[in-house]
């Protein structure tokens, strides 16, 4: 049942033109394209969402469910599929509650079960104008508004950082409370490189911890890749997740955790106070493995 709504109020910089929606409802009604043309369209159903992703680079889809499920970093190949650790968290603590929760309405089977998942329906308003997409959550367990932005560099007369596969999500807590509150943002990311989308796992895959001085702050990520031969496929490469650490943020990761078993070790790490151990673990999967 969907979460009751609470008053629109557009978070800052939403223009009036953005498309609105609430997180994670199913539309009453929806046309099908197939039904209308003779020849094969892609129809992957109602839950969609923004692309990440510069142009002609490939791009990502994060449906307004919250989960990452559209796949286009293969040229000319079109994937839908719901990535159960591709995944935005959120942990708050205001000294009397404390709640850690996986970002998406939906649950997946038979992996990651120690995770909290299952965020309220309708519990916040999704909006889309493109090139940026937010999300606005609005949650009574939650003691804080939470606020989302993601866009990717789309640049007018600039084609070079506009072609750059890159997303960007800025985050912004807002505590309506006079006692102070923690939070926690978590961004979970399987090693899909090299996968293809078939189902035999063949190991090798490893991630590294990486960090970097800049002017702005210090930059901490992770790097996903895999050992083994040249890179000759869109598919084949790196990943990187990275955040910015400025005063008053502190960013932790753990380089590795099995993306197909219960998903405790890191689920456990992150919901005890919001932040993770700094466990740089390089050893690379094993077959029939797959890390996040």
């Amino acid at each position: 049942m969907p979460s009751k709504p609470i008053a629109e109020e557009r978070p800052p910089g939403v223009p009036s033109a953005a498309w609105a929606y609430p997180i994670g409802l199913a539309p009453q009604k929806f046309s099908h394209k197939s039904e209308h043309v003779s020849y094969p369209m892609i129809d992957d159903g109602p839950f969609q969402g923004l692309p990440l992703g510069g142009f002609g680079a490939g791009s990502i889809g994060r449906t307004y469910r919250g989960d990452f499920a559209r796949w286009h970093l293969d040229v000319g190949r079109h994937r839908y599929e719901p990535i159960p650790a591709c995944q935005f968290s959120a942990f708050m603590d205001d000294g009397e509650h404390k709640i850690a929760q996986v970002l998406w309405t939906e649950a997946p089977r038979g992996v990651l079960s120690a995770w909290r998942w299952r965020y309220p329906v309708g519990a916040g308003t999704y909006y889309a104008l493109f090139p940026r997409a937010w999300f606005d959550y609005r949650w009574e367990e939650f003691p804080v508004h939470l606020t989302m932005r993601h866009f990717s560099p789309v640049i007018p007369h600039n084609y070079r950082e506009t072609s750059y596969p890159v997303g960007v999500f800025v985050w912004r807590a807002e505590n309506p409370v006079s006692r102070p509150v923690k939070v926690g943002v978590m961004f979970t990311w399987q090693n899909l490189i090299g996968r293809g989308w078939d189902r035999d796992f063949i190991g090798g895959h490893y991630n590294y911890a990486r960090s970097e001085e800049l002017d702005t702050g210090r930059m901490v990520g992770v790097v996903l890749t895999r050992g083994g031969e040249p890179v000759t496929e869109e598919w084949d490469g790196s990943f990187a997740i990275a955040a910015l650490e400025v005063p008053g943020v502190e960013v932790s990761f753990r380089t590795r955790f099995r993306a197909n078993g219960d998903g405790a070790e890191v689920w456990d790490d992150f919901a005890a106070d919001g932040a993770l151990e700094n466990v740089d673990d390089r050893m690379p999967s094993r077959m029939g493995e797959v890390i996040a």
